[in-house]
């Protein structure tokens, strides 16, 4: 019985940790874009944030940290 629960419980925080994982990943990858957009110059902030999905605050951060960088 309490093998049992210990499988069931290792399952479970696999799944969870896939999980996030996963959004992690898709997180990373909006990143990624955003700041390439930012570096191309083709969009607007809001246009970066709409096509990503991104919160306007989240691009405009990535625009003040791709400056400091730079300098």
């Amino acid at each position: 019985m309490r093998s049992k629960m210990k499988r069931q419980a290792r399952r479970e925080g696999w799944a969870e940790g896939k999980i996030e994982g996963i959004k992690e990943g898709e997180h990373r990858g909006k990143l990624e874009v955003a700041t390439k957009l930012l570096h191309s110059g083709i969009m607007t902030l809001p246009e970066i944030s709409d096509v990503t999905g991104l919160s306007l605050e989240q691009v405009s951060q990535l625009q003040e940290e791709r400056k400091a960088t730079a300098k």
